[in-house]
């Protein structure tokens, strides 16, 4: 009797911790959850059904030293956004915008930019640097992405 009553704290106890860490939802137990006014109240949030891409043209060519032998990387990117007034901020910024990446990409080691690691995280970076010249002195932002479209080192 003891091994059984220890058996059934032990699964109430597992499926409650579940449920609270929202791993197991307590309605697939089929307890109801209230809800409060404030959650009913919440907008949800925004969606946006179009995405809008622009190339950064030309593409960036710049040199980086490699066992002290003269390299170039050249490297196409185009960034999408989920609004076109986003694009056209982009546009409008597109000298910051091209001069913060040529400096961010003439900055990079050859070890990171030969690997599938390395560009992703330069990906990032860019994306942050643009996003930073997008959103100055704005209180909303909206997620972008940025995609390299062609990359040759030599």
């Amino acid at each position: 009797m003891k091994k059984f009553l220890l058996t059934v704290i032990v699964l109430i106890s597992t499926l409650l911790g579940l449920s609270y860490s929202g791993m197991l939802p307590l309605e697939y137990l089929g307890m109801e959850v209230s809800q409060t006014d404030e959650e009913h109240s919440e907008a949800p949030p925004p969606t946006f059904s179009e995405t809008h891409y622009l190339p950064i043209d030309p593409p960036f060519i710049v040199n980086f030293t490699h066992l002290g032998a003269l390299r170039y990387l050249q490297i196409s990117i185009e960034i999408m956004y989920p609004q076109k007034d986003i694009i056209d901020r982009v546009i409008e910024h597109m000298p910051a915008i091209r001069n913060s990446l040529i400096l961010l990409l003439s900055d990079q080691p050859f070890e990171k930019l030969s690997t599938f690691e390395g560009k992703e995280v330069l990906r990032g970076e860019m994306v942050a640097a643009v996003n930073e010249i997008v959103y100055r002195g704005s209180t909303v932002e909206f997620p972008g992405e940025m995609f390299i479209t062609n990359f040759v080192m030599q």
